[in-house]
């Protein structure tokens, strides 16, 4: 037995919750946590586009950059 739990508790799981627990939110201090979880979403998606966005800028200086390159060697 202790081999399973051993075994079991190394593979991460999906938390299984009832859906009982989503009627605590209403009376209970849960909604600070809930707030919390959205926040950290949020921000979460909201670097994750600003890096997309700079890679982006990147990849387009990288590719103007070639193409001048190309242009000076061409002209040469």
């Amino acid at each position: 037995m202790r081999t399973l739990i051993t075994v079991l508790a190394l593979f991460p799981l999906p938390v299984a919750a009832h859906p009982g627990h989503l009627a605590e939110l209403a009376g209970h201090s849960h909604w600070i946590a809930a707030g919390a979880i959205a926040a950290a979403t949020a921000i979460a998606l909201w670097v994750a586009g600003k890096k997309k966005d700079a890679e982006a800028t990147e990849d387009s200086d990288a590719e103007e950059a070639e193409e001048a390159e190309e242009a000076e060697e061409s002209a040469a």
